[in-house]
């Protein structure tokens, strides 16, 4: 068979060389190709996030930065985009909020910190402003004396009361348990003006909750202190109230809270009223998930019950099951009970 009639063949022959023209035009067009890409790089605005004490940075781009009111502050005022301090917020803590702006997620935790090379530690000491203190924790000290417990669930990822009061290691957080982190990422999000971060927060604190006895009088006083005065009984605070409602109604806790911080008993006071009168209910903290995600078996608002966000306010930091697919991942409005 002849060369003519092979088309394998046929392929095999020499093809003619470009011409000095086409070669020409592809070198044009290869130097446009590459200073467009220069270009879409030179507009991607890249800001520096330094922790000089742990000599760690995180990277940014304006975009995913420009999120939150403390942040967006700091963008309109720096033309050049200068690095930003985080002095005292741990890269344990402030990492997650560094995950949140990135992913929307917290489930595993993640590292995605740089190290700080010298020219970036050399530029901190340059850099006088943009210093964001951390809020001090209301108790210092070792943990609490130990309580009745309703079970021996200690896991190290678990929430539990135990680890949400215990502040034994608030002075080197990375080796705190999770449930403490969450503590001090929540109001690191206070700071920040990031509701949905601290609404993020607050989720993983109810998917990881494992009722082990009821609050503690050193984990409401923290919580009530911290807390911005402004908010009623939202959030972490919500949580709490709930919680020792659940502890009264299903493990024979007394309703009693003296000693208490008092605005906490107020609120107690306040939900037990409702649910007596039947216009609330005693969140079952035994399978809060599900407590929170159905009412009867249909799918429920309850879901953002402790979040900060209003009724009127989408939610983007949607509570999902992350066993069964039980929603269609869409925001959807609002708080009830």
């Amino acid at each position: 068979m002849s060369a003519q009639q092979n088309p394998l063949l046929r392929n095999l022959r020499p093809k003619p060389g470009k011409t000095a023209e086409q070669k020409e035009r592809d070198r044009e067009n290869q130097v446009a190709r590459r200073e467009k890409r220069k270009e879409a790089s030179d507009n991607i605005d890249i800001v520096d996030i330094l922790l000089p004490a742990d000599q760690r940075k995180y990277v940014m781009t304006f975009e995913s930065l420009n999120h939150d009111g403390h942040f967006k502050d700091l963008l309109k005022s720096e033309a050049n985009y200068k690095p930003f301090l985080i002095m005292n917020f741990r890269p344990c803590i402030f990492g997650l909020y560094i995950q949140w702006l990135l992913y929307q997620d917290l489930d595993v935790p993640m590292d995605l910190s740089f190290p700080m090379r010298s020219d970036s530690a050399s530029r901190v000491k340059q850099l006088s402003s943009d210093l964001i203190p951390a809020p001090a924790p209301s108790n210092a000290g070792p943990a609490p004396p130990s309580y009745a417990t309703f079970s021996n669930t200690n896991g190290l990822d678990d929430v539990t009361i135990a680890h949400l009061t215990d502040v034994s290691a608030d002075t080197n957080l990375q080796a705190a348990s999770l449930a403490r982190k969450y503590i001090h990422a929540h109001f690191m999000g206070q700071f920040f003006r990031a509701r949905g971060f601290q609404d993020a927060v607050v989720n993983e604190i109810v998917r990881r909750f494992r009722a082990d006895g009821p609050p503690t009088k050193e984990l409401v006083s923290e919580v009530y202190t911290l807390t911005d005065p402004g908010l009623g009984c939202v959030g972490l605070k919500k949580l709490l109230v709930d919680y020792h409602v659940w502890c009264v109604d299903q493990r024979g806790v007394s309703p009693a809270v003296e000693g208490f911080d008092v605005r906490f008993a107020a609120d107690v006071a306040a939900t037990m009223q409702r649910v007596r009168l039947g216009g609330d209910v005693v969140v079952d903290f035994s399978s809060l998930v599900k407590a929170l995600l159905f009412s009867n078996g249909a799918p429920s608002t309850r879901r953002c019950r402790y979040h900060l966000h209003s009724e009127q306010e989408l939610c983007f930091a949607l509570l999902v099951d992350k066993e069964p697919a039980d929603t269609t991942g869409k925001p959807v409005k609002g708080r009830n009970a």
